[in-house]
Formats: structure tokens, sequence, C-alpha cells
């Protein structure tokens, strides 16, 4: 293949802070493996704003990486969605690039890079693995997202020279682009985080986990509501928000979950015992609306609950039917309806087969190496 040297940039907090770094980190790795050089800008939280980019140099997993603070305030917001600077500096500081991939990157930014770009000769590609959506935000919000959103998902992608989608309803959007290729959530399996895991139990009790933060896209509520009429024994853990946080939402769960010590709040925990407690459960579980978002996009619980050993059991969303064949990793409802939820819990089967290396990054290199020929 021709050389590659591919600048990644949007809101991914390397090494592994939020799924967005899992998701750019093992395509670079399939790069990496074609031959190609990856250079990253994504963001940092601890930052403080206006730090130079180019002083925040460091290696991720062999990556060269550079960091941009996180906005708070409105003026930051406005400078983070429009400016271009702080990749214009990495461009020219490591040169001779062939081509940036944005990563749900900002409409206006990404325009005015796009054009730099193709001025110097360097090609544009979008890594696409949402549809975002504003509901539940004030009016103002919901306006400028909705801008943002329309311009680049309708207009500004159309215009790129590839397009990196996550999800079958993404492809069947632009299937007229001429460069356009399906890649799911994938990981590492090489990777130490994926060795050791915790065994299953032996118990006759249910073991599930939820792992994540809700958003506007998880219906926890929906599986806690679930429990409260199953008759069998369970167990539930849930990572990455506290009781006091649930409760801030469904204030009316107070009584039962004080009164319920079969299920247990963990908060915010390291990616290591997130995958800890994944592991170890009988199944993975989450339910989602079955709306644009969610059929845009793909869930990254999945994966990684499947690259743990682990089956899950949600609702239809997406395209996770492509990966689900004769009873093998998910048990797949129809809806997220309580009753058929309850009904599902008390008859689920321990120990059903997972295709533990189904998302493994080394699958997907001829898909990417057919991309990046054509770009």
């Amino acid at each position: 293949m021709k050389s590659m040297k591919i600048l990644y940039i949007g809101g991914f907090e390397l090494p592994d802070k939020n799924a967005a770094a899992h998701r750019v980190m093992s395509n670079a790795k399939i790069i990496r493996e074609l031959g190609g050089e990856v250079v990253f800008v994504g963001v940092d939280k601890d930052l403080s704003w206006g730090t130079p980019v180019l002083s925040t140099k460091k290696d991720v997993q062999g990556f060269t990486s550079y960091s941009i603070p996180y906005p708070k305030s409105k003026k930051q917001w406005i400078d983070y969605l429009c400016g271009i600077k702080p990749y214009v500096d990495a461009l020219e500081q490591e040169q001779d690039f062939t081509s940036v991939i944005f990563y749900n990157f900002p409409a206006i930014a990404m325009k005015r890079l796009m054009k730099y770009c193709h001025a110097h000769g360097i090609k544009c590609a979008a890594d696409i693995t949402e549809w975002y959506s504003a509901r539940g935000k004030g009016l103002a919000f919901f306006v400028l997202k909705g801008i943002d959103t329309w311009l680049r998902m309708r207009v500004f992608h159309k215009q790129m020279d590839g397009l990196i989608v996550i999800s079958k309803y993404l492809s069947n959007y632009y299937e007229n682009h001429k460069n356009a290729v399906l890649i799911p959530p994938l990981v590492d399996l090489s990777e130490k985080k994926w060795a050791n895991l915790p065994q299953k139990s032996d118990s006759e009790m249910i073991n599930f986990v939820y792992a994540g933060s809700p958003g506007l896209k998880d219906r926890i509520d929906v599986l806690i509501s679930a429990l409260k009429l199953v008759k069998r024994l369970y167990h539930l853990d849930v990572v990455g928000l506290t009781q006091e946080e649930y409760l801030r939402r469904m204030p009316e769960d107070k009584d039962f979950l004080e009164h319920n010590e079969s299920i247990v709040f963990k908060g915010r925990l390291p990616h290591i015992q997130t995958l800890e407690y994944v592991s170890a459960a009988d199944y993975s579980c989450f339910f989602r609306e079955d709306d644009r978002m969610t059929k845009a996009g793909f869930s990254t619980k999945f994966v990684e609950a499947i690259s743990c050993g682990t089956p899950v059991l949600t609702n239809k969303t997406s395209n996770l039917e492509d990966f689900c064949h004769d009873g093998c990793n998910a048990v797949l409802l129809n809806s997220i309806n309580s009753s058929e939820v309850v009904k599902m819990i008390e008859t689920l089967e321990k120990n059903i087969s997972v295709n533990k290396t189904m998302f493994n990054y080394d699958n997907f290199i001829l898909e990417f190496k057919s991309f990046f020929a054509d770009l």
C-alpha cells in the first residue's frame, strides 16, 4: 500500500477514559498493521484552557498523542466548536500527513479544517459513530446542536474523501458515498487487560452487571423496574454511577433500593475493574429506546461484554442482530416492555455460547486495507 501518515482528531480521552478512546485506538492499530503511522489529537479534562497543544505530546501504546483542554465556559465552547489552530499546529509540527480522520467532529471546525487540508493535498475522512440528539437540553442548546448535527451528518460528511461508519444504519444512509466502510467497535485482545479476568460463579443465582454511564441512551430504570417483579435469585452490580446519582433521576425507586441487598451500585471505576465485573457476570444488561440515535450507534458495552466472554441481555437496536446467531452471544428482546423483560429474566439460561474473538481488531484489517487504497 502507499505510505500513510494520519492525524486522528476528536473528543476522545486517551488512553481509555471514554468509549471513543477505545474506538480510535483499535482503528489506529489496524492502520499500523497496514504500515501506516497515526498521530492523535484528543481532549484532556485536566488541562488548563490555553495550554499549547504541542506541549502535551506523549506516547500512548506506541502512538504520538497530543491533547487540547476540554471546554467548560461558553467562550471556550465557541472556540472548541469553531477553532482549528491546535490541529493545524499538529499538522505543521509533524508534517508529511496524507490524511486526517475526523472523529464525530464539530461541523464548523470540520469544514474549516477540510478546506485547509485540501489546500495542502491532505485527504479527509470521517469516523462516524453517532447521530447526536439534543433532547432533554435547553432551547439554545437544542437549536445549536441541531444545526451542528444537520450540517455534519447531511452536508459535510458527504464532502469527505472517505467515511468510516459504525452501524448498518449509517452505512445505508451514506450508501451513495464513493468510499465508505462499516467498522463496529473493536478491541485488541492481546492487551493485558483482557487476560486473567474473573471466571463466572457456579452458583444457581444469576448475576447481572450494568456497566456504563446512562446518559441519554441507556434505560437502566427498565432493568431495575423489572427486577422488582422477578422471583428468581439474582444479583446486579451497577458500575458507572452511584445509587445517589440514580435516585436523582428515579426517586420513586428509593424505597426499593434501600431495602434490596441484591442491587449494588459501585460508582465510576477504572476500565480494568469494570471489565472484571463484566467478566464475572452471567449477563451484561442494558436497554435502549429504539430511535435514530440508537439505530445509528453501536454499543461498546455489547462489544466489551462479548470480548469478556459474557453474553448480553438487551433489546434489538442498531444492527446487534448481525452478531447474534443460533442463540450465541446475546438474548435480544423485541421491546423494553416491562413484562417482556421480567419474563425473559425468569427464563434466562446460564452459560450460553459466546464468540469472544468476534470483535478483535485484526478481523477487520482487509476492510481497512480496501478503504485506504481508495482514499
